[in-house]
């Protein structure tokens, strides 16, 4: 799932700079949200593209911490590659 939003990147930071800033505020994003498995997401910044790692229990969740991202200053574009643990099975992944 991929979402849109249009916001220009501070100026005066190398692409190295500004990626490691705009994951770190994912992150911050993430952790504030109030739930405790969304600090284990990894972000990932790339080309104008944050993507977004990991497993998450529900459906309601991915879209949660999409929702959470969209709120940072910066991030453009984001790639949901979030799995959904069947809870089944211990490990188990919906695809």
């Amino acid at each position: 799932m991929i979402c849109s939003m249009h916001v220009t990147p501070p100026t005066g930071l190398s692409q190295l700079g500004l990626a490691r800033q705009l994951e770190k505020a994912a992150r911050a994003c993430l952790a504030g949200s109030g739930y405790a498995v969304l600090r284990q997401v990894k972000c990932e910044y790339h080309q104008g593209t944050l993507t977004l790692r990991g497993r998450v229990p529900s459906y309601y969740l991915k879209q949660i911490a999409q929702a959470k991202v969209l709120s940072c200053v910066g991030i453009m574009r984001i790639e949901n590659s979030l799995q959904v643990e069947d809870g089944k099975s211990p490990g188990a992944v919906k695809t």
